[in-house]
């Protein structure tokens, strides 16, 4: 299962993750949290759970601020500048689902769409009004779809 991914990681993605080390870098979690958490909700979903998203900003600003969680996601973003397995999709055969969001900034939907078209065996499926966190947007959706794909009965698999 692909969920809101990209084959490679592109200039757009990689600067976005730059502006995020820096603002991990200054020890302020709360501009680490500004910089990275707004962008992963739809517009609308962020704008309706004010709330929500305020307290989730409480709750994350003070984890924001502890050097070793930071240190630990400047190195997974800087794992991630050289992706790149688009020459490899053709190669994945076996049955997989990838869930899109349609207003996900960080993976855009023409990203997702490349997966699908590369890759042999695919379920590609794109949730409407909802950005790269779209298990928090739409749980039930998400859930849902990812527990129909799982439980799905095997037919037979090509590695």
């Amino acid at each position: 299962m692909l969920l809101n991914t990209c084959a490679t990681t592109s200039p757009w993605l990689r600067d976005i993750g730059e502006s995020w080390n820096k603002a991990g870098a200054t020890g302020d979690g709360h501009a680490y949290y500004l910089s990275t958490i707004p962008l992963i909700y739809s517009p609308a979903f962020y704008t309706k759970k004010l709330d929500w998203m305020k307290k989730r900003e409480a709750l994350l600003t003070p984890f924001f601020s502890n050097k070793v969680v930071v240190d630990g996601f400047i190195r997974l973003t800087n794992s991630a500048v050289s992706h790149d397995v688009r020459d490899s999709l053709s190669k994945i055969d076996v049955p997989t689902f990838i869930i899109s969001a349609k207003q996900d900034y960080l993976t855009p939907i023409e990203d997702q769409y490349l997966l699908a078209e590369k890759m042999p065996n695919v379920s590609h499926i794109t949730i409407e009004n909802s950005g790269h966190a779209s298990m928090y947007e739409h749980p039930g959706l998400f859930v849902t779809l990812v527990l129909g794909f799982v439980n799905k009965k095997a037919k037979t698999y090509t590695i």
